[in-house]
Order: structure tokens, then sequence, then C-alpha cells
């Protein structure tokens, strides 16, 4: 049963005339009659009555005919939808984060504004990831793409835009002794208790600062552990240690920030998305980050 076989029926259901419906249809008569028995044939009853020189819709047929107008009324809005899901108009977007990057790089949040307003009928879902997880829920196919911290892209699946980078620096409490020192040294806090983060909130960080101090000749003194960079800061303005923060952390007051100048470890802020990714919606987000948030002419 082919579509254009259908739509001639529509049209000859129409007119009830088989003459004027071959003219509207730039069809022959008899080859608009002979489409006509084929589709009685294969349905199995008549479509129309054919008496005399004229034909008239049946009862059988006239149910036929208004389930297949509804049908084709469905399969044009299946093909509208369907293009604007191709053309990135329509359709669902989930972005991963991590909390504190969109903390620390407010174009993130504005780019999901701006894509909601540029693109109003993609649903854009946003989920807030564990640092440890995120490669893996991209990989899983649970997110389309996410804005992740220092993730050691290993897997040939996955393409990532630079966002931008930050030093270590360390929050020391105001009074204390190091907070003068010029030059400061991973060696100089030998004797200090930390504030550290927890591993599973960036694996790579953690085992580079402790490489770093471990390199300098200590092993840090971790004496508590952190679920964010917001509470360590608070913990080193109770004075309760010290603690290494990105360079975009200054926001405590009762605490100095300061250089470690043999400290070079750095944190990477990406956004991540598979490579096999080819939706529209995935296309015009990553477009947008590249002009909104990500540094000019930083290489993905």
């Amino acid at each position: 049963m082919e579509l254009r076989h259908l739509r001639y029926l529509l049209v000859a259901a129409e007119e009830e005339n088989f003459h004027r419906a071959a003219e509207r249809l730039h069809i022959s008569q008899p080859a608009l009659s002979r489409r006509i028995r084929d589709l009685e044939e294969e349905l199995g009853f008549h479509l129309f009555d054919r008496r005399l020189k004229r034909v008239h819709i049946s009862r059988a047929g006239r149910v036929f005919v208004d389930t297949v107008k509804r049908a084709m009324a469905d399969l044009q809005t299946a093909r509208a939808e369907g293009a604007r899901v191709a053309k990135g108009q329509s359709g669902t977007l989930a972005v991963g984060f991590y909390e504190s990057l969109i903390a620390r790089y407010p174009g993130v949040a504005r780019s999901f504004r701006e894509f909601r307003g540029a693109h109003p009928g993609v649903e854009l879902r946003l989920n807030a990831i564990n640092p440890a997880h995120g490669i893996d829920a991209l990989l899983r196919g649970e997110i389309d793409a996410a804005f992740v911290f220092n993730v050691n892209i290993e897997s040939d699946q996955i393409r990532n835009l630079f966002i931008g980078s930050e030093s270590w620096i360390v929050a020391i409490p105001q009074g204390h002794p190091l907070a003068t020192r010029e030059p400061l040294l991973l060696s100089d806090l030998r004797a200090e208790p930390f504030i550290w983060s927890r591993r599973e909130l960036n694996p790579i960080s953690h085992d580079e600062l402790i490489a770093a101090c471990r390199s300098a000749g200590f092993a840090p003194n971790i004496i508590q552990s952190a679920g964010s960079e917001r509470t360590k800061v608070h913990l080193v303005a109770a004075g309760m240690g010290l603690s290494f923060v990105l360079s975009g952390a200054r926001t405590v007051d009762d605490v100095i920030y300061r250089q470690v100048r043999d400290l070079h470890s750095m944190v990477k802020a990406d956004l991540v998305w598979r490579q096999d990714n080819m939706s529209a919606q995935l296309s015009n987000f990553i477009e947008l980050v590249r002009d909104q948030v990500a540094p000019k002419g930083s290489p993905d």
C-alpha cells in the first residue's frame, strides 16, 4: 500500500468522480480506476459503489477514508517534527556539569540561558554530575555533553573544547607566620596541617598535589577532608589549617591567598562530548559555548 495511492483515494473520495479526480491528480482516468481497484483488492472490500456511470464512496470506504485522513495528518505532523529535530529546533539536550565549575566560570551558566533563548523548542536538561563519573556518564549516553574539570581524556571517542585553566595557590589563615613569607615554597609547608579535597571530587588534581608535596620532601599532614572548595576556605578561616585552592577562590575574609613558587600543577576546564554524537542540538550548543565561553582561538 503506497502513500501516493492513498492520496489518489482521498481525492477520488472527495470528488466522487474519477474523471475530475484524475484531472486534479494529473493522471489518466483509467490509471486512477486501476489504482483504486488494486487498493480494493488489497483491502478486501469495496471503497466505492459503482452504479451506472457514477461512483459513490461506500460505507466501508468512508470509514477507511476518515482513518486515512487522520493518519495523513499525523504523518505530516511527524514529518514536520522530524525536520525540526534534524535542524536542532526541537528535541532534547542533556548537559552535565560540576557545580564548582559553574561558580568559577559565569559564562557556563550564561551559555545555558542563551541556548534556551535561542532554541526554545529544545528541552535543555541540566544534570549535576559526580566529577569521578562524568566521562563514564558521557560514554554511556546518559548525557550529551559535560563541563568538567581536569579530566584525563584517554578515549578517542571524546572530543573537547577548552574553557579555561587555573593554578593552585595556598590559602593561609590571617595572622599565620607564612602569610608574609616571600617567596613561599612547598617545603615551607611541610609542618602545616592541611584541609584537603576528597579524592573522588578531582582524582587527577588530588594525586598531582600529593606528588608535588612528596617531591618537595614531605607527605602532607591531612587533618580534614572537605567536599567543596568553599568549605575548605571556611575551615582555613577558622584556623584549622592550610589548603590548596584554585587561583579564582579569593572569596572569604580572614584568609590570605599566596602563590607557591614551585607548585606548577594546573586545573583545566573543558566542555566534552562524544565524537559520534552528531545531533544538531549538540552542534548548536557547542558553537554557542565556543562563542560565549571558550577563550578566543582556543583549540579543541
